[in-house]
């Protein structure tokens, strides 16, 4: 939700540039037509800039706080225009459509990859399931495992196996992390 808002965020400040705002201007139109979260945060920001911090340092420490590399980007993008220059609407746009371009490329990759999840999830979930079914219906069949010496090794190496399983299954369709 926070990545769509600073995309939107990025646009506002782009077209508010073009029209002619000041950096901070931008900001502030920006930040009034956020929604809710998004601008008590960029009000605690420029409140920063106000009091005479480097608008960079305002917005890196906004990122440092939601733990954002989107926001980290955004100041570094306004760190490197201030330090060589160039078009900042047209730096402004490429970020926002490539912060865009990241969160569907999340988005599909959550899509892709759901059916993986799922086919973990049953295969993981079997084994109990197995379990429960042959110590209801069909104890007689469990009993080797526990009554010899053999079956309960054998026992103890299909459950430590299962557990391994079941952890790596987990780690492997895992989405990464990082949103922002």
């Amino acid at each position: 939700m926070v990545e769509a808002q600073l995309e939107q965020l990025l646009v506002t400040m782009a077209m508010s540039l073009r029209a002619g705002l000041s950096l901070s201007r931008a900001l502030e139109v920006a930040s009034q037509e956020s929604a809710r979260p998004m601008r008590l945060d960029l009000d605690g920001v420029l409140a920063e800039y106000r009091v005479g911090r480097p608008l960079e340092e305002c917005l890196a420490a906004w990122g440092h706080r939601r733990r954002s590399r989107d926001i980290a980007f955004l100041a570094r993008a306004l760190g490197i225009h201030r330090e060589s220059g160039g078009d900042l609407v047209v730096m402004l746009s490429n970020l926002a459509e490539t912060l865009r371009e990241r969160r569907l490329l999340r988005l599909e990759l959550a899509a892709k990859t759901s059916e993986a999840r799922v086919t973990a999830a049953v295969l993981v979930g079997m084994v109990p399931l197995l379990a429960v079914y042959l110590a209801v219906f069909h104890p007689i069949l469990l009993q080797p495992l526990v009554r010899y010496p053999l079956g309960r090794l054998g026992l103890a190496y299909a459950v430590l196996s299962w557990l391994l399983g079941a952890y790596l299954s987990a780690r492997l369709v895992r989405l990464p992390e990082g949103g922002s």
